[in-house]
């Protein structure tokens, strides 16, 4: 028997993830040798040779490490990829409004 459980959301990342966990019955049968396993399980696989393309493209549809896990940490590794550039202040002119 096969549980699905939605959670209550207690953290930030729970509520990105929209977490759901599924409570098994059976501890001795992995999930894919549940004999119906192919009508609620999907199995992607990814070459290696793909990861840095596929990496990209989601970060063009906003999808980064710290919007899946939002926690410092990995906003902290999202910021370290950005390169800042540190300019001169414009020095301001002052004119003088005389009175009219």
């Amino acid at each position: 028997m096969i549980l699905p459980l939605h959670p209550e959301e207690i953290d930030i990342r729970m509520l990105v993830q929209q977490s759901a966990f599924t409570i098994h019955g059976d501890r001795s049968k992995p999930l894919e040798r549940i004999g119906h396993s192919r009508s609620f399980l999907m199995k992607f696989g990814i070459p290696a040779s793909k990861k840095t393309s596929l990496s990209k493209e989601l970060n063009s549809l906003g999808i980064w490490t710290d919007t899946l896990f939002p926690d410092l940490e990995n906003l902290a590794k999202h910021f370290a990829t950005f390169s800042f550039v540190r300019r001169k202040p414009k020095k301001l002119k002052y004119r003088h409004m005389g009175a009219a």
